[in-house]
C-alpha cells in the first residue's frame, strides 16, 4: 500500500460523502446510517427490487467502509513510512539487488542493521525504513540499553550521513 495513493483516495471518499450527507466525520456518518436503516425495508435475493432509499443507503455504507479502511491503512503506515506490504504489514517496499530481470521491481523487505565490535556481532536489528539515515540513532540507543554502555567510536558508511546523525553523535560524545 502506498501512502500517496491511500491519501488521494481518502480525500475523494470524504468529498463524495460530504456531497451526499453534508457530514465530515466517519462517526457522524455511521450514526446517521444507523438512524436511516430503521426506516428502510431491506430486500435481498432474486426477483426482489430494492427501493431507492435502500440503494442510497448501501452507497453511503460502501463509502463509509472504504473511508474506514483507508484510515486503517494510514494508521498501519504510521508517521515515518510511505508504504507497507499487504502480506507483511511490518515490511516496506524496497528495490532488491537480486532481481534477475533487472526491471527494478519493488518487493517487501526489511533493512537489517548489524553492529560489530572487534570482529564480533554486538547488535542486530531489522527496520522497516528503506534508508540507513534514520536507523543509526535507534540502533545505537538499543545497543546502549542492551550493553549498559555507550560506544565511544562509531564507524559507518555514507548511507548514515545526515545532520541529525552528526548532532546526535556530537551530543553522545560530550
Amino acid at each position: 500500500m502506498w501512502r500517496k495513493s491511500v491519501e488521494k483516495q481518502l480525500v475523494r471518499v470524504k468529498e463524495k460523502m460530504k456531497a451526499l450527507t453534508g457530514l465530515t466525520t466517519s462517526a457522524a456518518v455511521r450514526s446517521m446510517l444507523e438512524g436511516e436503516s430503521r426506516g428502510i425495508a431491506f430486500v435481498r435475493g432474486k426477483g426482489k427490487h430494492k427501493s431507492q432509499a435502500q440503494r442510497d443507503w448501501e452507497e453511503k455504507q460502501a463509502l463509509l467502509e472504504r473511508w474506514e479502511r483507508y484510515e486503517e491503512m494510514l494508521s498501519t503506515m504510521g508517521e515515518g513510512r510511505n508504504s507497507y506490504s499487504k502480506t507483511d504489514t511490518d515490511a516496506t517496499f524496497m528495490r532488491m539487488k537480486e532481481d534477475h530481470l533487472r526491471n527494478g521491481q519493488l518487493k517487501p523487505g526489511y533493512n537489517v542493521q548489524i553492529a560489530v565490535n572487534s570482529e564480533y556481532i554486538t547488535g542486530l536489528e531489522a527496520f522497516s525504513d528503506r534508508t540507513d539515515v534514520r536507523t543509526l540513532r535507534p540502533m545505537l540507543d538499543t545497543m546502549s540499553r542492551w550493553h549498559q554502555a555507550r560506544y565511544e567510536e562509531v564507524v559507518a558508511d555514507a548511507g548514515y550521513e545526515s545532520l541529525e546523525n552528526y548532532l546526535y553523535l556530537a551530543r553522545c560524545a560530550s
